[in-house]
């Protein structure tokens, strides 16, 4: 229960979240003091007794008493487990402490017996997995995180080990290389997003997707020759994609990064034309055909006599951009020029964080 007081100490959402509730219930509002700390989503889901509706909270419930009995009486009650809360925290930190001091089968003996009470428990299951990994038994491994990951979808840290163990695997793996990189980058973890790339370039040197995380990577490291050589790559098509499903999803994330640099508009076109024709045998041809209307809505909302004036991060580039790329018979070049116009909601794949400000910081954007 969060209750009213001063503000949170941000820790305490972490600490919360490690004990892993099903319902962390706001008693004052995500408004109020506790909304950036409750906004970290510390449970499993988050109910409010204010006046809020989602997304901020799953479930609103009535400020009584009988409301909130209610309304947690009908959550789904495990079967009691063997061992007492106060045994399972014991088993729990005995297992972290000698996980730390290297002492691996007393590590694991305690998370399995965490988890032999609690099955879905998944920072028990991600570290048993790291063991089991260490100790050269990657199937064992592979089965705990993929329930680590069951139990908690939005744990990054499993997900991360699933894609190294992938690579370590099978390095030519390149879609586990940009996803590992992607997921390192979301977590804020720059420096190893960077050092991955690398191990990706060194590993698969002429895959599609690596051009793709190349040309933001560079940019945000301002390794300014190699984004040279990445760019003249794709004018020169060096690159492959390995699937045509990965081909598509390579492009649609060039076809909008592209509109950052300085690169002729006729490559940008015979990107569109692959991606189009791609898209038409990997979705069918209904699919293509309901983006289009969606494309053409979008650009009928457009006010006549020219795009509006930009929004907050768009300026008279992204316009110039979208109007070259507007000449291009092709639903994919009409999908690019709403992007750019009516922002990132009018495309598929969510506007990279970073590229935006990395553009305009270093000044390679065009001029």
């Amino acid at each position: 229960m969060i209750a009213a007081g001063v503000v949170p100490d941000p820790a305490g959402a972490r600490l919360l979240a490690s004990r892993d509730p099903d319902v962390v219930v706001d008693a004052v509002g995500l408004g109020a003091a506790t909304g950036p700390w409750l906004a970290q989503r510390p449970g499993r889901a988050i109910w409010t007794l204010a006046d809020h509706e989602p997304p901020l909270a799953d479930r609103c419930v009535d400020a009584s008493a009988s409301a909130l009995a209610a309304a947690l009486a009908e959550l789904p009650r495990p079967e009691q487990g063997m061992l007492t809360k106060d045994a399972l925290a014991a088993r729990w930190e005995a297992g972290l402490r000698a996980h730390q001091g290297g002492d691996v089968d007393a590590a694991r003996a305690a998370y399995s017996a965490v988890i032999d009470d609690q099955p879905d428990f998944a920072p028990a299951l991600h570290f048993r997995a790291r063991l089991e990994w260490d100790a050269g038994d990657p199937e064992a491994a592979a089965r705990d995180l993929a329930s680590a990951l069951d139990a908690a979808p939005g744990y990054a840290e499993a997900r991360v080990d699933v894609y190294r163990q992938v690579v370590a695997r099978d390095p030519t793996r390149d879609a586990a290389w940009k996803n590992l990189g992607e997921v390192l980058r979301e977590e804020g973890l720059v420096d190893e997003w960077a050092a991955n790339f690398r191990r990706f370039e060194a590993a698969c040197p002429g895959s599609l997707l690596l051009a793709a995380q190349a040309l933001e990577v560079c940019q945000f490291t301002a390794d300014f020759p190699r984004l040279d050589r990445y760019l003249d790559g794709l004018r020169q098509e060096k690159f492959r994609a390995a699937t045509e499903t990965t081909l598509v999803d390579a492009l649609e994330e060039l076809l909008y990064l592209l509109l950052f640099f300085d690169i002729e508009p006729s490559v940008v076109h015979r990107f569109a034309r692959t991606y189009d024709q791609a898209t038409r045998r990997v979705y069918g041809v209904a699919a293509c055909a309901h983006r289009r209307a969606q494309a053409r809505q979008a650009q009928d909302r457009l006010p006549v006599g020219g795009p509006a004036r930009p929004r907050d991060g768009q300026d008279d580039v992204g316009r110039r951009c979208a109007t070259t790329i507007g000449s291009a018979s092709t639903s994919t070049s009409i999908r690019c020029r709403t992007s750019v116009i009516a922002g990132p909601s009018a495309s598929r794949r969510p506007r990279p964080r970073s590229a935006t400000c990395r553009a305009s910081s270093t000044g390679r954007r065009r001029a």
